[in-house]
């Protein structure tokens, strides 16, 4: 599907020119171009329809395992994505994440709520433009050998240094915070990573962070909300990643705030019971009270 809508997103400037064809990329991006909307309905449709389909969209090369389409609002084009039954939770975590970031002072993509067939979805804006493009870290990881005595997230490290990508060292000790305190489960090399300048191929510094859905304990039974649950992509635990923050990088005095935030958050949700919103609520604080403490120390 992906081959017949020429290879085209909106995540970079790249596409596959057909041999002999006259088309410029002026004619066909989707940053200036309409484009069909039609396989992003198919996905959120109930029933399979047996017309054919335009393959000419960005949701041809959209990925991952919750269901997506990209939407215009207003000339803005957005990525609207929806959550998993039962319970639906992942969208309303993109908000409260997207919150606590801002309550951190952590540089991150806005979401916004919407309802669509009764079906919550989140929406957040495309933050690539005409003149960028977004490198996933996972082709930042091993542009260089890594050596026996580097350790995972000193090889990475190493990897950015070697391209000359600015501030990644502070932008990874604030996403760790952040994915300590929302026990992010699905930080893997596709759900972060570094703009570049598509003229000049210079990487500009680090994407805002998003991608958080998958957090708050939204696979877990009530009864094990709370509990440390497997991470990536540095360490196995939140709590080990949590120690390769040496630096206090967000606003210390925010994080008082954001088991409320959460608690407000996930109460406007239909899907989730009350016991379910208190002890998402309560771990968040108690993740608070930890990340606070280990950031005083470090001051």
């Amino acid at each position: 599907m992906s081959k017949r809508s020429l290879g085209l997103s909106l995540s970079d400037q790249y596409w596959l020119k057909p041999v002999g064809s006259e088309l410029t990329w002026q004619d066909i991006n989707f940053f200036t171009n309409d484009f069909s909307k039609e396989l992003g309905e198919a996905f959120f449709q109930k029933e399979s329809s047996s017309l054919a389909i335009n393959p000419f969209t960005p949701d041809a090369s959209s990925n991952g395992w919750l269901k997506k389409k990209w939407v215009e609002i207003n000339c803005v084009t957005y990525l609207a994505k929806a959550g998993s039954v039962p319970l639906l939770q992942q969208p309303y975590n993109e908000i409260a994440a997207a919150k606590v970031a801002e309550a951190l002072t952590i540089k991150h993509v806005s979401y916004e709520l919407i309802v669509e067939d009764n079906r919550p979805l989140c929406l957040c804006p495309n933050f690539i433009t005409t003149e960028t493009e977004f490198v996933p870290a996972y082709f930042v990881k091993d542009i260089l050998p890594k050596s026996n005595n580097d350790s995972v997230y000193g090889h990475f490290l190493r990897c950015c240094d070697y391209l000359q990508i600015p501030d990644v060292a502070g932008y990874l000790q604030q996403m760790l915070c952040l994915d300590y305190l929302i026990e992010n489960s699905d930080r893997h090399y596709g759900n972060f990573g570094f703009i570049r300048d598509v003229n000049s191929l210079k990487f500009l510094g680090p994407a805002p962070l998003f991608d958080n859905g998958t957090s708050l304990w939204c696979e877990s039974l009530n009864s094990e909300i709370g509990t440390e649950l497997p991470a990536m992509p540095f360490k196995d635990t939140q709590k080990k990643q949590l120690a390769l923050v040496k630096e206090c990088l967000i606003d210390i005095n925010g994080i008082d705030a954001c088991a409320e935030i959460v608690q407000n958050t996930l109460s406007t949700s239909p899907y989730l019971d009350k016991e379910r919103v208190t002890r998402i609520s309560e771990a968040v604080a108690n993740r608070a009270r930890g990340l606070k403490n280990y950031l005083s120390k470090l001051n």
